[in-house]
């Protein structure tokens, strides 16, 4: 074979080998862009795709006798079994459903930029979600006033104290907080998200309880990024609530993912989230929060920044982010930026 002839075969081959890899590959993955935290506005559909029944070929020795008898009559196929588990259902099928998910969910949350990136939300199959859907039109839940209970004034806080997932963490957690004991901290942030060993957290908050600290615990949803989920099994996030109360002084509304940085809170939510705690323990306080900075309603654009409040009924005391650094003039800075909340009792 000449040169040329080999290179046309060779040519020939990487070409048949390319179209049969670009066959194979009927789908591929889409990065996304954490650190932008940006997405389209398209969701992604699932369909289930049955299974497809194989059709088996029995063993068999093969003799002369055996292919002296073999005819064109005697060889037949049954491919209607076969035709029927090939059948798969429209893409469009399910397409009323999730347009029917997709307006129930724009109009129970005030914060759109979490449907974009929620994964808990735009899902069909989101059972998580069904449970919420009911919470947020729940009379009882929307009518709940909780009462008016005080917090020790002058807490210094430890932010923040996570579950310690060895013996190793926890004899470290037990050395730091007898360092910020002595720098006269009073008081723990403990963080949860649901995905702890629960047990093993309320042990936590016993101890930090034991060394005479004070206990504020707060449902972070997850890391501090808006593609990690706020709305968790609400079941689960009432049982960690319920659990971790009974050891509490305080619960705080949102923290990480749940801050109002990343979540604009609706009253449903907060709500129940105030009275999975105040059910297990009537006299827990309840730390609302202040906020200077992007949100969902802001946009990215600093200029537009501004202060957002998310302050329940008769809050024990409001946590305000955003206000400065230590010798800055935060007196001036909470008259001009927090003025709703400047004349709060704590």
């Amino acid at each position: 074979m000449s040169k040329n002839a080999q290179l046309i075969a060779a040519g020939s081959a990487a070409i048949a080998i390319g179209a049969a890899l670009a066959f194979g590959t009927a789908y591929s993955s889409i990065a996304v862009n954490d650190a932008m935290n940006t997405a389209d506005d398209v969701t992604a559909i699932t369909v289930d795709i049955p299974l497809v029944n194989t059709v088996g070929v029995a063993a068999a020795i093969a003799t002369p006798e055996k292919l002296e008898k073999i005819t064109p009559e005697t060889i037949s196929v049954d491919t209607s079994k076969a035709a029927d588990s090939l059948k798969v259902s429209s893409v469009t099928d399910d397409l009323p459903r999730f347009a029917q998910l997709q307006q129930q969910q724009q109009e129970l949350l005030t914060d759109q930029r979490s449907l974009k990136h929620d994964p808990t939300l735009g899902k069909l199959d989101s059972t998580s979600w069904a449970k919420w859907a009911k919470i947020f039109i729940d009379p009882t839940v929307l009518g709940y006033s909780p009462e008016f209970k005080p917090l020790q004034m002058g807490l210094k806080i430890i932010s923040e104290v996570r579950c310690p997932r060895s013996p190793e963490e926890m004899t470290v957690l037990a050395k730091r907080l007898a360092d910020y004991r002595r720098k006269k901290f009073n008081a723990v942030l403990l963080c949860f998200d649901t995905t702890e060993d629960l047990i093993q957290l309320a042990m936590t908050a016993d101890y930090i309880k034991s060394t005479g600290m004070k206990i504020i615990i707060v449902y972070v949803g997850g890391k501090e990024s808006l593609h990690a989920p706020v709305f968790r099994d609400p079941d689960e996030i009432a049982k960690f609530i319920s659990r971790l109360a009974t050891r509490a002084d305080a619960i705080l509304t949102g923290h990480w993912r749940t801050s109002v940085h990343l979540y604009l809170p609706d009253k449903a939510y907060t709500n129940y989230i105030i009275r999975c705690a105040r059910d297990a323990n009537p006299e827990i306080g309840i730390i609302g929060q202040a906020y200077w900075g992007q949100t969902a309603a802001t946009g990215t654009e600093e200029k537009n920044f501004t202060t957002t409040i998310a302050l329940p009924e008769n809050s024990s005391a409001v946590l305000i982010t955003g206000l400065g650094y230590p010798g800055a003039a935060n007196r001036n800075a909470l008259k001009q930026l927090f003025a709703a909340v400047a004349d709060h009792t704590h």
